[in-house]
């Protein structure tokens, strides 16, 4: 790798940098202030191709910066002072979006929508300092309640569960009266042979 920097009268990188890979393809370029990154930066695959591009305050990811998968754009992310903070989203290799949401302070927060891969929504619901919460859907259907990212069994599912605790129920029952049904034929049997032995 080389590499071309304005270099100030203290000795200390500031302004311009580039830097390249050995096959002479542009890896990253952008500016220096302070002896650290600001304002506009890019970096490039070995292949030449864009990584990602963005903006640095004081050495930290600030605003939005995008990030590319063979010349694809594969999601976009935006910083405060390095941190995660406002509307994010990823993408599939086809293009459509793979999820789309927010971050407060570093952590996801309010709505959040997964997508599949034809660009259906395939799960929604909302997220609290990071954690799940209230309603989630998949495919258009209710499927889970959280509290403080804890699942909590909606009207749904604690009717699906009643209805499976039935069925095993009746399934245990009727394995038991099988069970004792054949028992006692056997017992009869056995009673029957030992009787005509020892007649």
């Amino acid at each position: 790798m080389t590499s071309k920097h304005n270099v100030n009268e203290n000795g200390e990188i500031d302004g311009e940098s580039i830097s390249y890979y050995k096959n002479g393809q542009l890896e990253s370029k952008g500016n220096y202030f302070n002896k650290e990154r600001h304002g506009n930066w890019e970096f490039y695959w070995y292949t030449g191709q864009l990584q990602s591009k963005g903006t640095y305050k004081e050495g930290k990811y600030d605003g939005e910066w995008k990030e590319y998968v063979d010349s694809h754009l594969h999601s976009v992310f935006n910083y405060k002072e390095g941190i995660l903070e406002g509307e994010s989203e990823c993408h599939f290799s086809n293009g459509l979006l793979n999820w789309k949401g927010n971050y407060k302070n570093g952590k996801e927060e309010g709505e959040w929508n997964y997508y599949d891969l034809y660009g259906n929504i395939s799960e929604k619901g909302h997220y609290s300092n990071g954690v799940r919460y209230g309603l989630w859907q998949e495919n258009g259907q209710i499927v889970s309640h959280y509290n403080d990212g804890q699942g909590i069994s909606t009207e749904r599912e604690k009717q699906e569960n009643s209805i499976k605790e039935k069925l095993i129920e009746k399934t245990t029952a009727e394995a038991q009266s099988f069970f004792f049904k054949y028992l006692i034929i056997g017992l009869i049997l056995i009673g029957l042979l030992t009787f005509l032995i020892l007649r």
